[in-house]
């Protein structure tokens, strides 16, 4: 039988492990199987302990990283199926949704005011934070 605090503790660090590894490269298509694997749990208690650990579920923290990623390439004129790639959106429309639906503007409305001033990327990822 192992103390609960050892448990918890033991549970953060794997979490943790997980996280490190999507920070690094969140534009790989991860699924759950595959991360709870790298720490060696079940899907659903990894599923528990992620969230619990975090305050939101693996699919949406990867978005969040992502959109991150996102906000920032949006400052640069690259195309916006370009940069959806490069943050790891499988595709453009996808892309658009997601963006719209976190910030209510396009990808091109975000670059757009980012270049007239009128937004910055510590604005938006305020708002992504206050989501949380």
């Amino acid at each position: 039988c192992v103390p609960i605090e050892v448990s918890s503790k033991q549970n953060i660090f794997q979490i943790g492990k997980v996280i490190r590894i999507m920070e690094e490269d969140c534009t790989k298509d991860y699924t759950l199987a595959q991360l709870a694997k790298l720490v060696n749990m079940s899907t659903s208690c990894f599923r528990h302990n992620f969230t619990e650990i975090t305050g939101i579920p693996p699919g949406e923290y990867l978005t969040n990283l992502r959109l991150r990623k996102a906000l920032v390439l949006l400052k640069f004129p690259d195309s916006i199926s370009e940069i959806a790639s490069l943050a790891g959106f499988p595709n453009s429309n996808y892309f658009a949704r997601i963006v719209r639906q976190h910030f209510g503007f396009t990808p091109r409305e975000i670059q757009n005011k980012y270049l007239t001033g009128e937004l910055s990327v510590a604005t938006l990822l305020s708002l992504l934070d206050a989501k949380k």
